[in-house]
């Protein structure tokens, strides 16, 4: 049977090259006939062409143009917005009655001010008609660095297309998006086409919103993946501490989820008796879920030691009229502090530092005996070696009044595995020290 989803795949990126090669296509900028180029006006009354002929077309008609002026076309082609420049110098001719010559037959005053009255009217009328009319634009394309910007702003990619894409022509005023500079021969559109595979190449297809990826092809799709992941984790997640040297984040959502608990829980002290967690968790920018998971741990009548100590804590902060916010979210913070000096001092060694030491309620079980696993570097040859043992208080508040007494201690060492040496049983911990040792 065939691969329906390679197929589909296949159609889709065929449609993404058509749709990127089709960028420069759309780029051409098509333009219609100039209006300047359309006449604009009816033709001058028959009085004034009959005055116009009778003194001014002798000498500039198709066989004789003096000044390069043939008035017999331009009154034929009636457009002043193409003949602007020579209407305007008609004018100022007539005005200045530097035309017709001296030694030519005059028009009367009235005729020539009829003829000059009718050019400039006509001249203001094609310049209302015509204002923004930039006159006939030559066709264009966009060019490299254009359609590397354009990608650019589809995809978000800046893939350097400029660099395959052929160099662009500059024109006399040195601008290269000149349309009389610019070509299209088969080998510029051939070099379009690539840059659009290229782009397709780098597009992620499926389940959501079109992506692209900075990285082409199935690297960068798998690529693309882990990014997006990571992203959800670090808006969303958190972590206190990782192995290898991994960086906590996200931590500062505890205070805020306690805050937010808290303010939940004086909701009519605020005069928002109806308002929900999950309003209180938007406002803090945290997830809700989260904010709703706090709110059950601190309400559990079944919680066990040391979720009970934290969950007593903060059921002891004031109400908002002895509290301000800044002040609840301080100890809010403090209580955050709390859990997480706890995290790092009472959580369960593993002597691995690829592994973080995690703190649970099934890791935390406070018993009248203990046995400790400590792995120890022994030298080869030495005859001593040394550890601490600490012990720190759960309850900071009563660690003061706390007595902690050791007895019966006991000492056994292990050899590392494929020595073969033995295991020596258990021994009284005393008999390990000096006296010098015992006494301090």
């Amino acid at each position: 049977m065939p691969d329906d989803s390679r197929t589909v795949v296949l159609s889709m990126t065929k449609s993404l090259e058509w749709l990127f090669g089709t960028v420069f296509a759309l780029s051409l900028v098509f333009t219609s006939q100039s209006r300047a180029s359309v006449t604009n006006r009816s033709a001058f009354d028959p009085k004034t062409k009959a005055v116009l002929s009778e003194f001014c077309t002798d000498c500039h008609n198709s066989k004789k143009t003096k000044g390069k002026i043939n008035l017999e076309s331009l009154i034929e082609a009636n457009a002043f917005g193409v003949d602007f420049k020579a209407w305007a110098l008609v004018r100022d001719m007539l005005d200045e009655h530097e035309m017709p010559p001296e030694d030519e037959p005059q028009p009367t005053k009235a005729q020539r001010n009829v003829i000059i009255q009718s050019i400039k009217s006509s001249l203001t009328h094609s310049k209302e008609v015509l204002a923004g009319d930039p006159g006939p634009v030559v066709l264009r394309r966009l060019t490299s660095a254009e359609y590397n910007y354009a990608i650019q702003d589809l995809t978000g990619l800046d893939l350097k297309l400029n660099r395959v894409i052929a160099s662009d022509a500059v024109g006399g005023e040195g601008f290269s998006n000149v349309g009389e500079v610019q070509f299209v021969q088969d080998a510029t559109i051939e070099r379009y086409l690539e840059a659009a595979k290229s782009v397709a190449s780098h597009a992620l297809i499926g389940a959501g919103p079109l992506r692209f990826a900075s990285n082409p092809g199935k690297t960068g799709q798998e690529l693309s993946a882990i990014n997006r992941i990571q992203t959800l984790y670090r808006k969303h997640g958190f972590r206190t501490g990782a192995g290898e040297g991994a960086e906590a984040f996200g931590l500062e959502q505890y205070p805020k989820a306690f805050y937010a608990a808290w303010r939940y829980r004086h909701r009519q002290a605020f005069g928002e008796a109806n308002i929900e967690l999950i309003e209180l968790a938007k406002r803090e920018d945290i997830h809700p879920l989260f904010a709703a998971h706090i709110w059950s741990v601190f309400n559990d009548s079944k919680a066990s030691f040391p979720t009970t100590e934290i969950s007593r804590q903060w059921h002891a902060l004031p109400s908002p009229d002895s509290l301000s916010e800044e002040k609840a979210r301080a100890a809010c913070q403090q209580l955050y502090s709390q859990l997480s000096s706890w995290q790092k001092g009472l959580a369960a060694n593993t002597n691995d530092d690829e592994e973080a030491a995690v703190l649970s309620e099934n890791a935390f079980n406070p018993t009248l005996s203990h046995r400790f696993q400590v792995g120890i570097s022994w030298p080869p040859g030495s005859t001593e070696a040394s550890f601490d043992l600490e012990v720190l208080p759960a309850c900071l508040s009563e660690a003061d009044q706390l007595v902690v007494l050791w007895e019966e201690a006991r000492m056994g060492i292990r050899s590392p595995r494929g020595q073969r040496t033995r295991r020596n049983s258990s021994k009284s911990m005393k008999s390990f020290l000096s006296e010098e040792q015992i006494t301090e």
